[in-house]
């Protein structure tokens, strides 16, 4: 069976995710800190994405045909994440945003359009930046199969923001 693992993977995008691949037939790993409940049928691994040490003893020995990480704000967790699992994965998805296109009006954005910090989103914009940065150098030195995502605005059921509006 092939195996996936979902940073984050408890709440609205990461839990999308792993239970799509649950229907997809994978076997889904969640790896959070157990701060939400995971999706019925995925296999927790609760580690502290900060922590290379936790993440590598938790993932040690699995072989992951797939990652999503949906939970990586900075570039050091970005690091951790490749140190930890690098040399058991086929395929690594971050998901990225929008935020690290420069604003310059220029629409629609494009994989050539100009990255960079945009102001308006602040130190979001920034590590999202070099998140990426981190793995462009990855797959450059390398070749870290990798895939960026930058979705626009994604609103829907367990966005976090919302319920801490309510």
């Amino acid at each position: 069976m092939k195996k996936a693992l979902v940073f984050g993977g408890s709440i609205f995008v990461g839990k999308a995710i792993a239970e799509k691949l649950l229907e997809m037939g994978y076997a889904v790993y969640v790896l959070n800190r157990g701060n939400h409940s995971n999706p019925k049928g995925t296999i927790h691994l609760k580690a502290d994405r900060n922590s290379l040490e936790e993440v590598s003893n938790v993932c040690k020995g699995i072989n992951f045909d797939i990652v999503a990480d949906c939970s990586a704000y900075t570039p050091n967790q970005t690091k951790i994440a490749i140190q930890a699992i690098n040399h058991n994965i086929k395929h690594y998805i971050h998901i990225s945003s929008a935020a690290v296109y420069i604003d310059e009006n220029i629409y629609p954005y494009t994989e050539e359009s100009k990255r960079g910090t945009c102001p308006v989103w602040g130190d979001y914009s920034t590590n999202k930046y070099l998140c990426e940065e981190v793995l462009f150098k990855e797959y450059k030195e390398n070749g870290f199969p990798v895939t960026i995502l930058r979705p626009f605005y994604l609103y829907g059921p367990e966005t976090i923001w919302i319920e801490k509006l309510m």
